[in-house]
C-alpha cells in the first residue's frame, strides 16, 4: 500500500509537534489512539516485525492491547494486531511503535472504516457514511477511556 514517511524521521512539522507534545506530557498521558482511514483494523506495535516480539521489548504491554481487542466493542470485522498479523506488511517508523519505545505509553493505530467506503482522494463518499463510521468507531475508543485508571497501572513511562 502507499505510505508517506517524509524524508527522515521528523522531517514534518506535524510529526516534530506530536512528538514534542508527548515528550512534554508524557506523565500525564496514559493512551494514545493515531486515527487513520484507509480500512477497518486495529493496529498495535511493533509494525517493523513479522514476529512481534513486543513482549521482549515492553513486557505487559501486549495485554493491554488484546484486552482492548477482545472486550472493547468494534466495528463487525475489525481486525487486530500488527501491522504485518493485519495487512501482512511490515512498515518500520511507525508512530506507535515510536511512542511505546520512547516513552513507555501505550498507542495504537485505528484504520476506522471499512474498504471501498472512500472515492478517489480519500474522502469519504458521503456525510452519512463518515457519521455511521464515527458513531461504530466510539464505542471502543470510550472502552479504553472507561478503563484509563486500569490500563494506567500498567504504564510505565519513560
Amino acid at each position: 500500500g502507499d505510505y508517506w514517511p517524509g524524508d527522515k524521521p521528523f522531517s514534518e512539522p506535524e510529526s516534530r509537534a506530536l512528538r514534542d507534545f508527548i515528550a512534554q506530557h508524557k506523565k500525564q498521558i496514559k493512551f494514545v489512539i493515531n486515527c487513520h482511514t484507509s480500512g477497518n483494523d486495529f493496529i498495535w506495535p511493533f509494525n517493523g516485525r513479522e514476529h512481534n516480539d513486543i513482549e521482549e521489548r515492553a513486557p505487559g504491554y501486549l495485554a493491554i492491547f488484546q484486552d482492548i481487542a477482545k472486550n472493547a466493542p468494534f466495528p463487525k470485522d475489525v481486525m487486530k494486531g500488527n501491522s504485518y498479523e493485519v495487512i501482512g506488511d511490515q512498515m518500520g517508523g511507525d508512530c506507535d511503535d515510536y511512542i511505546l519505545d520512547t516513552f513507555g505509553i501505550p498507542s495504537v493505530t485505528s484504520e476506522m472504516g471499512f474498504y471501498g467506503q472512500f472515492i478517489q482522494d480519500w474522502r469519504c463518499q458521503s456525510k452519512s457514511v463518515c457519521f455511521e463510521i464515527l458513531r461504530e468507531n466510539t464505542r471502543w475508543i470510550e472502552y479504553i477511556f472507561s478503563n484509563l485508571d486500569s490500563i494506567g497501572q500498567h504504564v510505565f513511562p519513560k
